[in-house]
């Protein structure tokens, strides 16, 4: 799976990182975390409000930064539904 964190690199995009970083190391599951601050992906991918959240090339959320928690849930409802083909 791969996580994208969107955003130009203000503290609510590191803060949204950092959250997501945690996040994955509490799963035993091959996530690639990485940061973007390319803009052009950012409008390819539809997102208008930072920071945001693309996973598997998919925009997920936008303007939240979501804690540690939600973030584990947000990761864990993606896997199963990859798991499950949806």
């Amino acid at each position: 799976m791969k996580v994208e964190v969107l955003g130009p690199g203000c503290p609510k995009c590191k803060k949204l990182y950092e959250n997501a970083q945690k996040a994955k190391e509490k799963l035993n599951e091959k996530i690639e975390v990485i940061k973007v601050e390319n803009m052009p992906r950012m409008m390819e991918l539809g997102m208008w409000s930072v920071p945001g959240i693309a996973i598997d090339d998919k925009l997920v959320s936008q303007g939240i930064v979501h804690s540690e928690e939600e973030l584990l849930q947000i990761f864990k409802n993606h896997l199963k539904e990859a798991r499950d083909g949806k």
